[in-house]
């Protein structure tokens, strides 16, 4: 979060923010699976680093970081306390909430922004979470993708597509799907309105 800050106000190179982002997603790793082999901790740290990257690829259209948090960490919610993990749901509801109370101010036309200082470390926690989902046995691995699938998608088939054309991935661009919706006439508002995955389950989790 504090690096966030730091960007957000003065800017910083790209190798000092993705190393940050690695430092913070190694130390989660180790948090939440102490004891796992070297390569499923080294797959743990990439897919933390990219969670936290593809919120804040996300947060760029008012409204919408802010909408997603709250059905993203709302669906863990549910899924935890269905699943008798009481912290665990406490944890996802508490950023829910959060969320809840920011979207108002953020909702087109914003009047606050979330910002590297909000996005980046929400990435973090929603990659987190998940995690501890899984290893709690209170969702399969599958279910942190499927709630985060609008954010997931667009950023990941946006990245593929940019490097197969031999962009530089690190510089800014406006090709995600949620930033041609805002200029094909949608407008922010209502794209964030229509983006985030509505879960609705049809099976148990378990």
């Amino acid at each position: 979060m504090l690096l966030g800050a730091i960007d957000d106000r003065r800017g910083l190179p790209v190798a000092v923010r993705l190393l940050g982002h690695l430092a913070a997603a190694a130390a989660a790793a180790k948090l939440l699976l102490p004891a796992a082999p070297v390569w499923v901790w080294l797959v743990v740290v990439l897919a933390l680093a990219w969670s936290m990257n593809l919120y804040n690829f996300m947060d760029g259209a008012d409204g919408l970081a802010g909408t997603m948090t709250v059905f993203g960490f709302g669906a863990y919610a549910v899924a935890a306390m269905a699943a008798d993990e009481t912290g665990l749901a406490l944890l996802a509801a508490c950023a829910a909430g959060a969320a809840l109370g920011f979207v108002p101010h953020n909702w087109a036309p914003a009047r606050v922004f979330m910002g590297d200082a909000g996005s980046v470390p929400l990435g973090l926690l929603a990659g987190g979470l998940g995690l501890a989902g899984w290893s709690e046995g209170a969702w399969p691995a599958w279910f942190p993708i499927l709630v985060f699938s609008p954010f997931v998608v667009d950023a990941s088939v946006t990245l593929v597509r940019r490097a197969l054309r031999g962009e530089r991935l690190w510089q800014a661009h406006r090709e995600h799907l949620y930033q041609r919706m805002v200029r094909s006439g949608f407008g922010h508002a209502r794209t964030a309105t229509l983006w985030p995955a509505r879960w609705r389950p049809r099976r148990p989790l378990r």
